[in-house]
């Protein structure tokens, strides 16, 4: 796996190729209506975010893959400022695992709200 910023992919002879990955990933986060586009408050500031590229070598039986990813820069957070007013609801696999083995274990109904 090798990581790139935004310069280097664009400046790489496959920007072609990394400019998909980032339309695939905008794609996918307008799809699963990951954000919502609001106004600030007065006072409030925005979080940036950065790109990160990644090329995934795969094995022999798989095809190689050029993955970009859109990421709030979360860091820039204040402590008592707005260090708790913003989340990422994503579950760990781990978590998900364990939550599914009780359900089963218990014979319980598992439904999913949106």
């Amino acid at each position: 796996m090798v990581r790139h910023g935004y310069e280097e992919a664009m400046a790489a002879p496959n920007a072609k190729t990394w400019s998909q990955a980032m339309k695939s990933e905008m794609d996918s986060i307008h799809k699963n209506q990951t954000w919502e586009l609001v106004e600030l408050l007065a006072g409030q500031k925005s979080l940036s975010c950065i790109w990160v590229f990644r090329y995934k070598y795969a094995s022999d039986s798989e095809k190689s893959k050029y993955k970009a990813r859109h990421i709030a820069k979360g860091f820039k957070q204040e402590y008592g400022v707005n260090y708790k007013d913003i989340f990422s609801p994503v579950v760990k696999m781990t978590t998900l695992r364990l939550l599914l083995g009780v359900v089963a274990t218990k014979d319980l109904e598992l439904e999913q709200l949106t």
